[in-house]
C-alpha cells in the first residue's frame, strides 16, 4: 500500500535522503552517479546559446528549518564539482543506456528496461590505473563463493519445495553470509527468498561460475599469458553473462573480468575477436565445453610443473654425485648414479644438449666413468652422448692441447708413437678429445672403443692384436677384471699395455707411458709395427 500521510515534497525528501545514504553506504553507488553526472555534464552544448531565456527556478523540495534552527551547508554525493547550468536537451533513458554501453562496454552496462527484479548493476569505474594482475585472485575467490551460493540455493529450494523449511539452512546461511561478507563479495542469489528458480538454470550458473574462477587462476598463474589462456577468460565472462541475462541477473566479478581483458588487451596490443562484444557472446550452454578445455589446459600445466620439479630433482642428484667423483671412493656407485640422474632427466623432458647438464658434466669430461661392463646399452648411449655435448661448453683453450707447448712427457712419448696405432678401452668417446690425442702424438690412428661399444673380450681381441697397433690403453676406472685378459693378449703380442688410472687426455697418456712403459720408449717394440 503506498504511504499517503506524506506530501509530494516530503516525498521527494525522504528520497533524496535515501539515495543520499545508499551513496555513503556504497562506493559502487558513488561511481555509478559520478557516471550519470559525467554523461549529464557532456551533454550541454559547447558554447552558451545566445540570449539565454530565463529559467523559471523551482521552489526548494526541502522546507526550511525553523527560524531558531542553525543553516548548515549540505553537500551532495552529485556535485564533485557541481555541474555547470544544463541547457541541453532532455535525456531518455535510452539515450543514458546507448552512452554506457559505449564508454563502459556492453559486458558491464545493464539494459535499463528489466520487467523483473534483479541485484543492483554498478558501473565499474575504469578512470584510474590498469587493474593489477592481482585482482584475478580476488575475481577467483569471489567466484567460488558465488558458486556455492547458487549451491546454496538450489539445495534450499529443493529441500523447501520436498515440505522442508528454509530454517533448516539458517546455520549453512549465516556462514556462507559471513563469508562472503568479509570478502565484500555480493551473493545476490541467497537473498532470493521469493522466487522458484529452474533448477537446470541454476546448475548452468554454478558451473560457469566455477569456470571463471578456473580461467582467472589460469591466467594468473601464467607470468606472461597465452591467447589460449586469455580467450578461456573471456569466454568464460561471456558465457556466466549470458546465463544470467536469460533470468535478469548480473553480477560485478563479471563486469570487472570483462574490464580486466578490455584493459588487458588495450596495454598489450592482444585483440579478442569473439567474447567481449554483444554480437559474439559464448552460448550459455557450452558450459561444460569450457570447463573441459579449462581442466586440460591445468592438467597440462600441472603435469609440467611436476616434470619441472623431477629434471631439478634430477639434476639436483647428479650434482651430488658428481662431486663425490674426484675424491676416487665408491666410484662404480657414484658413476652409476650420475648414469641414472641423465636418464632420470631426459625422461622428465630434459634436452640432452643442455646447459645445465652440460655444466654439471664439466668437471668430468676428462675423468674415465667407472661404470661395469654389464651396464644396458641405452644407458651407455645416452652417457656418452650428454658428455659429447657437455663438450662444447669447455672453454676454448681447454678443449684442445694441440695449440700449446708441449710438456717434456708428450714429446718423449710422440718420438715412440708418431706414425703408429693406438688402441684406447673406455671412458666417453669424444671426437674432440679423439682429435686432441690423434695430434699430440701424430698417430696414424686411434681406435677408441667407447663403454657403449664392447661388452666382451671377444669383441676387443681383433683391435688389440691387429698387426698395425702399436699399443693399447685400458681406463682402469671403467674396466672389470674381465678385461685384466687384455694384458695377456698384449703380452702375447708384443704390443704395449697402460692402464690409465686418471683420465685419458695426452698428458694423462704421456704420464701413463713413461711410469709403466719407460723401456719402450728406448728402443722399439718386438712385434710392434
Amino acid at each position: 500500500m503506498p504511504d499517503n500521510t506524506l506530501s509530494p515534497s516530503d516525498s521527494v525528501v525522504e528520497l533524496c535522503r535515501a539515495l543520499e545514504a545508499w551513496m555513503n553506504a556504497s562506493p559502487e553507488a558513488a561511481r555509478a552517479a559520478r557516471a550519470v553526472a559525467r554523461f549529464v555534464l557532456s551533454l550541454q552544448p559547447a558554447e552558451p546559446a545566445q540570449n539565454p531565456a530565463p529559467i523559471e527556478v523551482p521552489p526548494p523540495l526541502i522546507p526550511p528549518p525553523p527560524a531558531e534552527t542553525e543553516i548548515k551547508p549540505v553537500v551532495s554525493k552529485l556535485t564533485e564539482p557541481a555541474p555547470a547550468p544544463i541547457n541541453g536537451p532532455r535525456i531518455s533513458p535510452q539515450a543514458v543506456a546507448d552512452y554506457l554501453n559505449r564508454s563502459i562496454g556492453t559486458g558491464i552496462a545493464a539494459p535499463t528496461d528489466r520487467a523483473q527484479a534483479h541485484a543492483p548493476v554498478h558501473a565499474f569505474d575504469r578512470s584510474g590505473a590498469l587493474p593489477e594482475h592481482h585482482v584475478l585472485v580476488e575475481i577467483s575467490t569471489n567466484a567460488r563463493i558465488k558458486a556455492r551460493a547458487t549451491r546454496f540455493f538450489f539445495d534450499r529450494q529443493r529441500h523447501v519445495q520436498s515440505g522442508g523449511t528454509i530454517y533448516d539452512f539458517k546455520d549453512r546461511y549465516n556462514a556462507l553470509l559471513a563469508e562472503a561478507t568479509e570478502r565484500g563479495c555480493d551473493v545476490w542469489i541467497v537473498r532470493e527468498w521469493s522466487r522458484t528458480l529452474d533448477e537446470s538454470w541454476l546448475a548452468k550458473v554454478q558451473s560457469w561460475y566455477e569456470s571463471l574462477a578456473l580461467a582467472a587462476d589460469l591466467v594468473h598463474s601464467l607470468h606472461d599469458p597465452d591467447f589460449e589462456a586469455l580467450e578461456l577468460l573471456a569466454e568464460s565472462q561471456s558465457g556466466l553473462l549470458s546465463a544470467l541475462q536469460e533470468c535478469n541477473y548480473f553480477d560485478q566479478d563479471q563486469m570487472e573480468t570483462f574490464a580486466w581483458l578490455r584493459d588487458y588487451g588495450r596495454s598489450n596490443q592482444v585483440y579478442f575477436p569473439r567474447f567481449l562484444s554483444e554480437q559474439e557472446r559464448a552460448d550459455p550452454a557450452s558450459f561444460d565445453d569450457v570447463r573441459r578445455r579449462l581442466n586440460a589446459r591445468l592438467a597440462r600445466i600441472e603435469a609440467h610443473k611436476k616434470s619441472e620439479s623431477a629434471r631439478g630433482k634430477a639434476l639436483a642428484k647428479l650434482r651430488h654425485h658428481a662431486a663425490r667423483i674426484p675424491d676416487g671412493h665408491e666410484l662404480a656407485h657414484h658413476w652409476s648414479r650420475v648414469a641414472d640422474s641423465i636418464e632420470m632427466y631426459i625422461n622428465e623432458g630434459g634436452a640432452i644438449n643442455s646447459n645445465q647438464l652440460g655444466t654439471l658434466l664439466l668437471p668430468l669430461l676428462d675423468l674415465s666413468p667407472s661404470l661395469p661392463a654389464d651396464a644396458p646399452a641405452p644407458k651407455l648411449s645416452l652417457l656418452e652422448d650428454a658428455f659429447n655435448h657437455a663438450e662444447r661448453l669447455r672453454p676454448a683453450d681447454a678443449a684442445s692441447e694441440t695449440s700449446r707447448e708441449p710438456s717434456p712427457e708428450i714429446a718423449r712419448v710422440r718420438d715412440a708413437l708418431r706414425g703408429k696405432r693406438l688402441v684406447l678401452i673406455g671412458g666417453i668417446k669424444k671426437p674432440e678429445r679423439a682429435r686432441a690425442i690423434e695430434a699430440a702424438f701424430e698417430l696414424t690412428e686411434l681406435v677408441w672403443l667407447g663403454i657403449g661399444e664392447h661388452k666382451s673380450l671377444e669383441r676387443l681381441e681383433p683391435a688389440v692384436v691387429h698387426s698395425s697397433t702399436h699399443a693399447v690403453a685400458v681406463m682402469i676406472r671403467f674396466s672389470s677384471h674381465a678385461y685384466d685378459d687384455i694384458k695377456h693378449a698384449c703380452a702375447r703380442e708384443g704390443k704395449i699395455y697402460l692402464r690409465l688410472p686418471a683420465g685419458y687426455s695426452p698428458a694423462a697418456i704421456a704420464r701413463a707411458f713413461v711410469e709403466q712403459a719407460s723401456e719402450a720408449l728406448e728402443a722399439p717394440t718386438q712385434g710392434a709395427a
